[in-house]
């Protein structure tokens, strides 16, 4: 569970797939600009805030339950906490996220964590985004093991492709993750999240219309580089440019190998659409909607037996940036 730890908190992160190229979610360069994705993005890949032009809020809980999983009595729980801000500005956008969680499974696995990440990301052209975070984090062990912390940062960045044969919007992305000391690991088993984590992915959309679009993404990563092997994938659709439904599964080397299987996952998200405001000092672009908010959850099983269930909230404020011309008043009669 540990190697998932950034991974838990807030329901897009599992809803986009894992996605370190944002999937047809939080891909910038998809029809109507994707999703505004949360702060906690950035645990996929530090460039995906890159896209976004608007102030946001976000709220996030994952509850992980076992309902009577092989080696476990049925009833304990782990519960994860997040929160996080993000700030596009005319240098770029910033962020900040924060990681808490507490209960029985995760505690005996790795103990409670607070986890700090801050971000920095912009388009350095309209095809390429880059970004960067820093991650601090204490590990409170309890049970007698020593207390642990980590100092890691994370690069990585996204690239559109564009059209290839038949689909549409597609971006490959590149990260390596966990660059310094991470947590140590559950029961001397390395460290948590692997340190040095290299990934990869490819999404792209196969179907773009106003009314319904539909895309999928594949991605792959190596954590600590040897230790294990990942893969996720999944299939989204976007109805009317407001409701976001999407199925996938990841598969994990070493869980496979004892024998769990792969995690399958299902969710949806609504965007709302508020009244418009906002400042002149937030980033320019085309396309900007008014404030709005956006609500979604999401299911997934684990390994052992395990259920996860999220839940969570954006909340974006900003204004339209096609800013009318200057109008000019000819008045009658004037020479």
């Amino acid at each position: 569970m540990g190697e998932d730890l950034l991974f838990f908190g807030h329901p897009d992160i599992i809803l986009s797939s894992r996605s370190s190229s944002g999937g047809l979610f939080f891909n910038p360069f998809a029809i109507g600009g994707g999703y505004a994705g949360p702060s906690a993005a950035a645990s996929l890949n530090p460039a995906l805030v890159a896209g976004n032009q608007r102030f946001s809020l976000d709220f996030g809980y994952t509850g992980v339950f076992d309902f009577g999983g092989e080696g476990k009595e049925s009833g304990e729980s782990s519960h994860f906490f997040r929160t996080g801000a993000l700030l596009p500005t005319h240098a770029g956008v910033f962020s900040a996220d924060f990681l808490w969680n507490y209960g029985a499974l995760a505690e005996s696995a790795f103990g409670r964590n607070a986890v700090f990440t801050a971000v920095f990301a912009r388009d350095v052209t309209p095809s390429l985004y880059v970004g960067a975070s820093f991650t601090a984090g204490f590990n409170f062990n309890g049970n007698g093991k020593k207390d642990d912390y980590a100092l890691f940062g994370r690069l990585g960045f996204i690239y559109k492709i564009g059209n290839v044969f038949f689909l549409r919007s597609a971006a490959f992305s590149a990260s390596l993750s966990q660059i310094g000391k991470t947590f140590n690991g559950e029961a001397g088993g390395g460290s948590f999240p692997p340190a040095f984590t290299p990934e990869a992915g490819f999404s792209a959309s196969f179907l773009e219309a106003r009314a319904f679009s539909a895309g999928f993404s594949l991605d792959a990563r190596i954590p600590s580089f040897y230790r294990n092997a990942a893969f996720s994938g999944g299939l989204y659709a976007v109805i009317a440019e407001s409701v976001f439904i999407c199925a996938g599964a990841v598969l994990n080397a070493r869980e496979m190998a004892a024998g769990n299987g792969c995690d399958f996952f299902a969710g949806i998200k609504y965007n709302l659409t508020l009244s418009g405001g906002g400042s002149g000092a937030l980033r320019k672009g085309e396309g900007w909607k008014g404030s709005g908010a956006s609500f979604s959850a999401v299911w997934q099983n684990r390994p052992g037996g395990l259920s996860l269930i999220s839940a969570g909230a954006t909340l974006n404020k900003g204004e339209r940036t096609d800013e009318k011309g200057p109008s000019v008043v000819i008045e009658a009669g004037s020479k």
